[in-house]
């Protein structure tokens, strides 16, 4: 059965247009998160959607997602459900709540206009980043799609919090380390992206079992390697 396609007109404005950081299918996919956009003011299709719609690759639409995030397009939120939801920049997003003006200059409805705080204490403010990356983290957010549609999955064991967590040190421990003491270079996104999603293939049947959050695939990291090195397609 032919797979629907949305019926909303698409929009790609100029900037996207001549933005010589994206691809054309990048460009091309932008259209689409815009005709999707008109329904419920977000996106709500899931890489795999956008791979059988166009007939390509998770990872390559991966890519485009990032791509067009890094160019300041879109942003990428995952809900606590794992669903994600893709926003275009500058234009008013549909949550819960008042409207705020974001210092991007992105008008959003926010959950609780009291959680956000201006204050800002340069000498004692915590660098969370590095310990609960952010939901726009587009890197993890396609590792955490990755590891959903290969296992089958609606959800990850363990709290979004916590997978997010692991799935940032697996990448900054495990990943980037262990491509560097390889090829004697730094991985790019795309390479982590993709050694992630073979890892994850070709995993042994008790791994399979096991690999269906990233608390594991952290901590097991040196085992699910041995079980990749076998493949042809290696990156890492």
């Amino acid at each position: 059965m032919e797979k629907e396609k949305p019926n909303y007109y698409a929009n790609i404005p100029a900037d996207v247009r001549y933005c010589k950081g994206l691809s054309a299918n990048a460009k091309l996919l932008y259209g689409e998160i815009t005709a999707l956009c008109n329904k419920d003011g977000y996106c709500w299709a899931s890489n795999k959607y956008f791979a059988d719609l166009y007939e390509v690759s998770t990872t390559s639409v991966s890519l485009w997602i990032k791509s067009l995030s890094d160019n300041n397009f879109i942003e990428c939120e995952i809900e606590d459900n794992y669903i994600r939801k893709v926003y275009l920049k500058g234009v008013l997003r549909k949550l819960k709540g008042g409207i705020k003006k974001t210092e991007r200059g992105v008008l959003r409805k926010l959950k609780d206009n009291n959680t956000i705080n201006n204050t800002t204490n340069n000498n004692t403010q915590e660098d969370k980043s590095s310990v609960t990356p952010n939901k726009s983290n587009t890197t993890i957010n396609s590792l955490i799609e990755i590891l959903l549609k290969e296992k089958n999955l609606t959800s990850l064991d363990g709290t979004q919090k916590e997978n997010r967590q692991y799935a940032f040190l697996l990448i900054k421990n495990k990943i980037k380390p262990e491509f560097k003491s390889r090829l004697n270079r730094e991985a790019t996104e795309e390479e982590v992206i993709k050694s992630a999603e073979l890892i994850i293939k070709n995993s042994d049947k008790f791994h399979k079992n096991n690999l269906t959050n990233f608390k594991y695939f952290y901590y097991n990291f040196g085992k699910l390697i041995q079980n990749h090195s076998k493949s042809k397609n290696i990156i890492v």
